[in-house]
């Protein structure tokens, strides 16, 4: 939250639409000046099959603040249907190490590879799209407050014993055999920042 290009107020929403809950922080503005934030989208739990969180983006600059966003539907997911959701394995290369982490400590079953190829301009067109649409129906705004309890359980989470486990080595070797292509994402992202040619967005 330190980057001179997130913009107070942050806000903070919740709209059920398709059968799906959906968070939304907004954050301020990118360095291309469009909506910067988090999405987080999860299915409830249906009979036996759990909730599986479908959904989750986020501009580089408000990636640190992916984790808080989570804690918020998963404490949402409990306290609406008593139990956590499970991560999607429809994964890019940047959701398939939280994917995975979170999988070994909550004892879910873990993604084996991506299955898309979604970036950071996906991300940037997704917020463009929520901004738009908060502005006609801003759904549930919730008090910041509850960003800080998600921040707390994911802390948590991660602080727990099986969370101070490390993963598995093969586990390990295929989070790294994704990361050029995420370090090729942000070098696009880059130069695109230093043009500030967003034709992508029409995209």
């Amino acid at each position: 939250m330190n980057s001179h290009h997130l913009e107070a107020p942050l806000s903070l929403h919740h709209i059920f639409d398709t059968g799906m809950h959906n968070f939304v922080l907004l954050t301020g503005r990118t360095k291309l000046n469009t909506p910067a934030g988090v999405w987080c989208g999860y299915t409830p739990a249906v009979g036996e099959q759990p909730g599986v969180i479908q959904m989750l983006y986020s501009t580089r600059e408000s990636r640190g603040l992916v984790g808080p966003v989570l804690g918020v539907a998963g404490l949402h997911s409990l306290e609406t249907y008593g139990a956590l959701p499970v991560g999607s394995h429809d994964l890019s290369c940047h959701s398939f190490p939280v994917q995975q982490r979170l999988a070994f400590i909550l004892g879910q079953i873990p993604a084996q590879t991506t299955a898309n190829s979604e970036d950071w301009f996906c991300s940037l067109r997704y917020m463009q799209a929520w901004s738009s649409s908060l502005n006609t129906n801003p759904g549930d705004k919730f008090d910041l407050a509850l960003l800080a309890r998600g921040k707390e359980y994911i802390l948590q989470i991660l602080n727990s014993v099986e969370g101070q486990a490390p993963i598995p080595t093969c586990a390990e070797e295929k989070n790294h055999l994704y990361s050029f292509r995420r370090v090729k994402n942000g070098r696009t992202l880059d130069q695109v920042e230093k043009t500030l040619k967003i034709d992508f967005l029409s995209a």
